[in-house]
């Protein structure tokens, strides 16, 4: 009931405006209707993708001298027009905190471990005209939850390319890394209107097993389980076939034990034979018509 009545005392102004870095709000308003911006925030005043005004903290008036080419777009032939249609953005300049966690697998001292990265920083909007445009171009119709996500995707994505390109001999990163990271972020979220307060960096390793590796420095992929799980299950069907040929020849071995010298010569000489089968390479019996190993049918 209580945000009802707010929400009719003042429709204009989003309940969440403080969280976040934008929101938005798309209504329409009385010609004449007041709206009252907070302090720390700037409000941009667009209709389908065009900019009509920009106001600050403060009182304002929602009329046809403040809003004349938005009004004149929107009016009826020669009717007196009573309500504007408009697409509010909010900016909100205080410094918040930021935090984001990702995984990658690394070669460490020549073996495999799992890196898990947490990342805190804290920031505000240094330019808002920028960073409205930043956002803007990217979510239509952005809230503090999105924008947000946003931001945190566009530093994430730079720090991943940051750390494929180095070699990771110690989990604990140095100062001057630190310090490089640090500038380097900086200048990225100057480039879309934010300014970088402070920023925190923590790699923890977690290693399941002890797993050896080769000596190369070839970074391991995030398919490399499924892959050493597949040449597994291959490793274990070429075995039992292995198994399998070796008992059939055995078999076929002691099927001539009693033969007589003449009969268990031409035997062997049957085995020896250069009779190969074409699919598993495996020899065969000469006049076979199918491979004893692999059933492949010889001509």
């Amino acid at each position: 009931m209580f945000n009802w009545i707010k929400n009719k005392l003042s429709p204009l102004i989003p309940d969440d405006i403080q969280k976040g870095i934008m929101t938005s709000n798309f209504c329409t308003v009385k010609i004449g209707e007041k709206i009252s911006i907070p302090s720390n925030i700037h409000c941009f005043i667009n209709y389908k993708d065009k900019n009509y005004l920009q106001i600050d903290e403060g009182d304002h008036v929602l009329d046809e001298t403040n809003l004349s080419e938005l009004c004149n777009k929107q009016r009826r032939s020669k009717k007196k027009l009573k309500k504007i249609k408009m697409d509010l953005y909010f900016v909100n300049t205080n410094p918040f905190d930021f935090s984001f966690k990702y995984k990658d697998k690394v070669e460490i001292n020549n073996r495999l471990a799992k890196l898990i990265f947490t990342i805190k920083y804290n920031c505000n909007v240094e330019d808002y005209k920028k960073i409205f445009q930043s956002i803007l171009t990217i979510i239509p119709d952005p809230d503090p939850a999105s924008s947000s996500v946003l931001i945190n995707d566009y530093l994430k994505e730079y720090l991943i390319s940051y750390f494929l390109k180095k070699d990771l001999e110690d989990i604990k990163l140095s100062e001057n890394m630190k310090t490089d990271i640090n500038n380097k972020i900086t200048k990225l979220l100057k480039k879309i209107g934010l300014k970088l307060n402070s920023l925190e960096i923590k790699i923890e390793e977690k290693t399941k097993n002890n797993y050896n590796i080769n000596q190369s420095n070839t970074r391991v992929g995030f398919f490399d389980d499924f892959n050493s799980q597949h040449r597994e299950e291959n490793k274990g069907d070429e075995i039992k076939e292995k198994n399998i040929s070796e008992k059939v020849d055995q078999n076929s071995q002691n099927k001539y034990t009693n033969l007589s010298q003449n009969d268990l010569e031409t035997k062997n000489a049957e085995l020896n034979s250069d009779t190969i089968c074409p699919r598993c390479q495996n020899r065969v019996i000469k006049g076979s018509k199918y491979c004893h190993r692999c059933g492949y049918e010889i001509n």
